[in-house]
């Protein structure tokens, strides 16, 4: 994922020119599409787990088959398709 790496690095920068620090943004990856209204539903949501929170950013991840990415800081709650394979996997073969 080096290009991933880079696009956070130069928003990352771009945040501090803007004076926006990335304290204050969470980063939403998804698969589809999102109505405005789910967007809202979703900023509100880490607004309220985040108080810190000011801002979302929100990515079509085309690399996901369904559900989402939530991101901020050393935070991450993935609740991706591939995700929740993984878990039936490890429990099945448990």
């Amino acid at each position: 994922m080096p290009d991933q790496t880079t696009l956070q690095d130069l928003q990352r920068l771009l945040a501090e020119m803007q004076g926006t620090t990335s304290r204050s943004r969470a980063t939403v990856r998804y698969a589809g599409t999102l109505t405005d209204a789910q967007k809202k539903a979703l900023q509100t949501a880490v607004s309220s787990k985040f108080p810190e929170v000011k801002e979302c950013v929100f990515e079509e991840a085309s690399e996901l088959i369904a559900g989402l990415q939530i991101m901020y800081e050393d935070y991450l709650y993935d609740d991706s398709l591939r995700t929740r394979f993984q878990r039936l996997r490890q429990k099945l073969l448990s």
